[in-house]
């Protein structure tokens, strides 16, 4: 091989991008594992392949979604025992906003409390692993609730970014995810920078 042809295996920016493994029956994974579509029968759970808010953990981390069909999406974080029994925000290893603008932790709910989201806007995420807090940017305007360690999020940890639709019957929804890799999707800082 001539020098041209060979580089060093040496990274040093990685990203998150939507677990395949996590994947949940109705969804679709496509460019690059940052789309997620659902489509079919299944709430199409899906998470970040990178977890965050391990014990002493101080960072902030931060991610959009560019929303693709808000039908009923619901972006959100969950533990990694959250499963594919019901959508994102439906039980307390999970917390969501939901399109209409609801928060929702298990029981616990903010019925339209946050501005609704609909096709083409960008709903960005802010995990503070040391204030235990989850902000929801709508457009880059943070809403007005957030989830704190009243619903649990100081003893759930690790938390990835996720995603499901709220119907399981099939409703479309979905998402591009940006974890980084692209610092310009709406000027804010992504996950790859500190913040």
């Amino acid at each position: 091989l001539a020098a041209s042809d060979q580089m060093n295996d040496i990274p040093t920016n990685n990203y998150a991008v939507w677990n395949p493994l996590s994947l949940g029956s109705g969804g679709t994974l496509t460019e690059g594992n940052l789309k997620l579509a659902t489509s079919s029968s299944g709430y199409a759970n899906c998470y970040s392949t990178i977890a965050m808010g391990e014990s002493n953990d101080t960072q902030k981390y931060y991610a959009e979604f560019y929303v693709t069909d808000a039908a009923l999406a619901i972006i959100g974080m969950a533990t990694l025992a959250a499963y594919d029994t019901s959508h994102v925000g439906n039980n307390d290893e999970s917390w969501g906003y939901y399109q209409d603008g609801t928060l929702r932790w298990g029981s616990w709910a903010t019925p339209g409390s946050n501005d609704s989201y609909s096709n083409g806007e960008i709903i960005g995420v802010m995990y503070d692993a040391s204030a235990d807090t989850i902000t929801f940017y709508n457009e880059g305007v943070a809403q007005t609730y957030s989830f704190s360690s009243t619903q649990n999020l100081d003893t759930k940890k690790p938390l990835v970014f996720a995603m499901s639709d709220a119907s399981g019957s099939g409703t479309a929804a979905g998402v591009v995810a940006n974890y980084g890799q692209d610092p310009t999707f709406a000027g804010n800082k992504t996950s790859g920078q500190d913040t």
